[in-house]
């Protein structure tokens, strides 16, 4: 059977980091996974909007999950930051359901539409390893990668609420996936740390800095 599924691409996977885009649509058909387009999508606002207007940013984002919501579905991205900001505004919202009127009526000014809360959001690697299984994937595999591979979480699929059935401290999905796809995973410390990718603009040194003190931990490990 073929699983369906709302696809959100985020901000870069069809601009600056279009290999993204160019590995999800084959992956996808391999594993029998219907990617439906979010009808007129918009930003999520990457949590820069929400450093002065958060309220416009929940909007933003109820609004996508609200058009997904009236297909029926539930939401996939394979974006950590997209997946973590659709997974907060579904929080404040289901704990405080005066700011969610709030954020709806702010929708409805532009979209006939009202997000409830029973579309979720799922990022594609908790989606591989507990709705398609790892077994499936790992018949799929044509190539394997029979290499060692230190993978990075970072921060933003750690969250609370945003890390589906992974430990949140001590993720364990991304081997188990590296595993299936017969690859060898190397851990280490820093595979959840930060690399301050929001301060790029601000704080450059620093965030390379925190880049690359990520990448010599996964080195040397």
């Amino acid at each position: 059977m073929m699983a369906k599924i709302a696809y959100y691409p985020g901000n870069v996977a069809r601009a600056g980091a279009s290999e993204i885009e160019d590995t999800i649509q084959p992956l996808c058909k391999a594993l029998n996974i219907q990617l439906v387009e979010i009808p007129r999508a918009s930003s999520d606002g990457g949590n820069v909007i929400k450093q002065a207007t958060p309220k416009l940013q929940d909007a933003l984002v109820a609004r996508n999950l609200a058009l997904a919501e009236a297909k029926g579905l539930d939401v996939m991205t394979t974006c950590a930051t997209s997946h973590a900001i659709m997974c907060n505004t579904a929080q404040d919202m289901a704990r405080d359901p005066v700011y969610a009127s709030t954020v709806n009526n702010l929708v409805a000014r532009t979209s006939k539409v009202e997000y409830t809360g029973e579309t979720q959001s799922w990022h594609l690697l908790h989606y591989l390893v507990e709705e398609i299984g790892l077994d499936k994937v790992r018949d799929a595999v044509k190539n394997p990668l029979k290499m060692n591979i230190a993978a990075y979480y970072g921060p933003d699929m750690q969250r609370e609420g945003a890390c589906a059935g992974d430990d949140p401290f001590m993720p364990t999905y991304m081997e188990q996936l590296i595993e299936a796809l017969g690859g060898t995973p190397i851990d280490y410390d820093s595979k959840c740390m930060s690399v301050g990718s929001t301060s790029m603009l601000t704080l450059e040194d620093s965030s390379l800095a925190m880049t690359a003190a990520v990448l010599s931990d996964a080195i040397q490990s």
